[in-house]
């Protein structure tokens, strides 16, 4: 028997409506003004995040949270629509058409910044698409610096550390479970923050 949103309760209450252009421009910038305030602060603040270095349980904990987002935890709530609301089953093209314009766009911006990994210990190094970067932790056999680039191009993940593909899969999934089950906007919004933290402990992304 299929299952109606009245089947779900709460978590089904119709939506608030959505934020007019003028408020989603807004917040756009503020967004881009607090990141370039926040700049400076990106290495020491990579830098403090990643000596806090979990491990055992904790680390395992976290590297499966920070999943949320990726095929399993989409094949999840696919399952649960169909089992508890199958009525609105298809409303998961509208996750597909999203996740799939947010990866690309979020692929393009990576090449197009070419800014390395935490790893480098370089964070205001932006080298562009096509500027090559000289590996400051590795030598060649020969005695030569190790270059690494251009950005673009595919298997150029060294420089691909800006934006994070996991924490924009993350919030494209909170946006479609908060549009669909308000009620769940608390939690889905807070699994998305937590794999945007985790990428920075785990050392793959600046803030």
């Amino acid at each position: 028997m299929s299952h109606s949103p009245d089947h779900l309760g709460p978590l089904a209450e119709a939506p608030k409506p959505s934020a007019s252009p003028r408020r989603l421009a807004i917040t756009a910038a503020a967004s881009v003004l607090l990141a370039v305030i926040l700049l400076p602060a990106d290495g020491p603040i990579s830098t403090w995040a990643r000596s806090l270095n979990p491990g055992g349980d904790l680390k395992r904990e976290l590297e499966v949270l920070q999943q949320f987002g990726g095929a399993t935890s989409v094949i999840i709530v696919l399952l649960c629509m169909i089992a508890l609301d199958a009525q609105r089953v298809r409303r998961m093209l509208d996750w597909a058409l999203a996740a799939m314009c947010t990866s690309l766009s979020v692929l393009v911006i990576k090449m197009l910044a070419g800014r390395p990994r935490p790893k480098f210990a370089d964070p205001l190094q932006f080298n562009g698409p096509f500027g090559q970067y000289i590996d400051p932790t590795k030598v060649n056999a020969d005695g030569t610096s190790h270059i690494v680039g251009p950005a673009f191009g595919f298997g150029r993940e060294e420089l691909w550390s800006m934006p994070s593909s996991h924490t924009s899969a993350a919030f494209v999934l909170a946006v479609f479970l908060a549009t669909m089950y308000p009620r769940l906007k608390p939690m889905a919004f807070g699994f998305a923050i937590l794999v945007g933290v985790c990428r920075v402990v785990f050392g793959a992304h600046y803030l």
